[in-house]
């Protein structure tokens, strides 16, 4: 479908150039974060005290879930996919996940469900690595969300579904399935394609595209 190839046009950083961005970072004596021409910002104190105190911070009347809870999320719903496009699916989860928190916080789980927030099983040395690149992600985006980008819009709906299930109403093997209080998808927010290594009977190996919904 011609909407199926539709990408987001203001995506956060990717963590490769976030980390070129940071390069510039030195610490003076007193370990306040500087550049080394002596600028000093918000993003940078926010990492910087997360840094030194990685406890979460208060994020909206409702928020709940911990940055590593939110981790545990995006990587039960994506640990099965890859492809070029897998960060910044991955970074568009948290932005969601972050937005159903703040707005809904202990009644997200009821109206915008999504996988665990919890890694119940012994995990290989390959999923432990996708694992902290994820929370690497998180706390990227926690940086985004400081200067005012979320690419998703605000929205707090997500699922995925493959080529096959790209209609206005095709809504089956979906693995989130929000309620239908209207939402539509937001087509120039689909990201993919994806391959996935844990096929189902509704969910291909191949053509696996991120669909977030209209808040």
């Amino acid at each position: 479908m011609p909407w199926a190839a539709s990408r987001l046009e203001n995506r956060p950083l990717s963590r490769r150039m976030h980390r070129e961005k940071c390069r510039p970072l030195l610490r003076l004596a007193s370990g306040a974060p500087v550049f080394a021409n002596g600028a000093v910002t918000a993003a940078m104190a926010y990492a910087f005290n997360q840094m030194q105190n990685p406890q979460p911070i208060s994020r909206g009347n409702n928020a709940v879930l911990t940055d590593d809870e939110i981790a545990n999320i995006v990587f039960n719903e994506s640990v099965s996919l890859s492809g070029a496009d897998i960060d910044q699916v991955r970074a568009n989860i948290a932005h969601i996940i972050i937005n159903g928190d703040e707005e809904l916080g202990t009644r997200r789980q009821s109206i915008a469900g999504t996988a665990s927030k919890t890694i119940n099983r012994q995990l290989s040395n390959l999923e432990l690595s996708v694992l902290g690149d994820i929370r690497s992600i998180v706390a990227d985006v926690r940086l985004d969300r400081l200067n005012g980008i979320d690419p998703t819009n605000g929205t707090k709906f997500f699922n995925f579904r493959d080529l096959n299930q790209f209609t206005q109403t095709g809504f089956q093997g979906l693995s989130t399935n929000p309620n239908r209080f209207g939402q539509t998808p937001i087509t120039n927010g689909v990201l993919g394609p994806l391959n996935n290594s844990f096929p189902t009977s509704t969910l291909g190996r191949t053509d696996i595209y991120f669909v977030p919904f209209s808040p």
